[in-house]
């Protein structure tokens, strides 16, 4: 195999390898959360450590406030908001659920804490509980993150609206290289050495 050959092999199997990477991503951030009606979450602090840490993305199924207490079960981890006037959201595992008819006609009470914290949150309704874990994936919140400070600068306000045709498009180039590389691969290989003749 000449160089020249050696070279453009490399180049394709790289380019195939990042589109392949782009496209996962893809997968786990938009693609998958919106089949399954989730929502990425990038985690800001370590207090759920070793389950995940921060600059980790949790991926958290939307969960409705009259199905919190006949859904959710000890060990559980939620996504909810501490304090009514607190737009803060916590990503804690369910410790204690306190059944029973309170006063503001809740079914339960939530408490939670934190993996790696030492003492409980404080209780929680179930109208302060918006989502239940799905998966996590370690450190691609730092990548959301970055795409959420990045694209309004260049003037891309909505990042939603970009990732899915940009997506589709990184899936659509990497199907294109492989049945590029497959081509290449099928082609009669042609010495570049001049031919002798036999005496």
């Amino acid at each position: 195999m000449s160089k020249n050959r050696s070279r453009s092999v490399v180049a394709t199997v790289a380019k195939t390898t990042v589109a392949t990477v782009a496209a996962a991503v893809f997968l786990v951030l938009v693609l998958i959360p919106r089949v399954i009606g989730a929502a990425p979450l990038t985690v800001m602090s370590d207090s759920m450590t070793p389950t995940f840490a921060a600059g980790d993305m949790v991926v958290m199924r939307a969960l409705a406030p009259d199905k919190v207490c006949s859904s959710l079960q000890y060990g559980d981890v939620i996504a909810f908001y501490p304090r009514s006037n607190d737009a803060t959201m916590v990503t804690h595992r369910v410790n204690q659920i306190t059944f029973g008819s309170f006063p503001n006609g809740d079914q339960c009470r939530i408490v939670t804490k934190g993996d790696a914290n030492n003492v409980v949150d404080d209780p929680i309704r179930p109208g302060q509980v918006r989502a239940e874990f799905a998966y996590a994936i370690p450190k691609l919140g730092f990548v959301q993150n970055w795409a959420s400070r990045t694209l309004p600068r260049v003037g891309l306000n909505d990042n939603r609206m970009m990732t899915v045709p940009a997506g589709l498009a990184l899936i659509a180039y990497g199907v294109r290289l492989i049945i590029h590389h497959q081509k290449q691969r099928r082609m009669p290989v042609v010495s570049s050495h001049p031919a002798r003749s036999v005496a």
